[in-house]
């Protein structure tokens, strides 16, 4: 669900073209990789070529369950430039009751990230 809904929200920005989860897993099955457990930028780069992308939107989330935190850093990750920061996001110690608020969140995050890289509103 929030997948779908943030991929809606891309493609109707219209700066990027947008691959869905079920065609990123099918373009990483044709390259015979299958690992998308990326936690560094060597790592994106490599998937993003994989996935035959220009772009690649590297997160990291950190879960602090004493304090029911979360810590949340989003990459837009050029592949074409070699791994280069097209732009980043960071927040630490976001507070939500649950992990589906936090969830439901991200997609915002996310929006912000895409207009900091372009400088258009969505």
């Amino acid at each position: 669900m929030f997948i779908t809904e943030l991929e809606n929200k891309l493609v109707s920005y219209n700066q990027f073209e947008v691959i869905g989860y079920q065609q990123a897993i099918e373009r990483l099955k044709e390259a015979n990789s299958d690992d998308v457990d990326c936690i560094t930028t060597k790592c994106a780069l490599d998937l993003g070529i994989d996935l035959q992308v220009d772009i690649v939107l590297q997160p990291t989330v950190n879960y602090y369950p004493n304090s029911n935190k979360y810590y949340l850093a989003l990459q837009m990750i050029s592949i074409v430039d070699g791994g280069k920061i097209r732009a980043s996001i960071t927040e630490k110690n976001i507070l939500f009751p649950d992990f589906l608020d936090f969830l439901s969140a991200i997609n915002s995050y996310i929006l912000n990230l895409v207009i900091e890289d372009t400088g258009k509103d969505i």
